[in-house]
């Protein structure tokens, strides 16, 4: 038995499938980057400030010392859960020097070695606890 389909039906079936394949091809191979995440050369660098017993130092700022975003600054917010200070944009595997300060307090630096982030937007926490002058 031969069954026929009529150019209505296949018109359909054509439209149906072009709606499905958002205008790619159906039969194109899925990229590399779009099955699994790969490494980037940036991501972000979070300081947590706090006091010696632990307290979020609200405003205390976190400065790069070195290397290629030296001078880069941000300021400690400590009004939700994931507060910090955020360095966006900083280099894959290289050392960077940190200082954090605020007022009342002795700064602290500290040198790590920023990790090969997986994706542009993750990244890595540094701690410092500083204590009152």
């Amino acid at each position: 038995m031969k069954i026929r389909i009529g150019t209505a039906t296949q018109a359909f079936f054509c439209a149906l499938l072009l709606i499905n394949c958002n205008g790619e091809s159906p039969t194109a191979p899925m990229l590399a980057s779009e099955r699994i995440p790969v490494a980037s050369d940036t991501g972000t660098i979070v300081g947590l400030v706090q006091s010696s017993s632990g307290a979020c130092l609200e405003g205390a700022i976190v400065e790069v010392l070195d290397g290629p975003r030296a001078g880069a600054k941000a300021a400690m917010d400590c009004s939700d859960f994931d507060g910090g200070a955020y360095l966006s944009n900083m280099p894959a595997n290289i050392n960077v020097r940190l200082r954090a300060s605020q007022p009342g307090y002795r700064s602290q630096e500290q040198t790590v070695i920023s990790p090969s982030f997986p994706t542009p937007h993750s990244g890595m926490s540094v701690v410092f606890k500083l204590p009152r002058e």
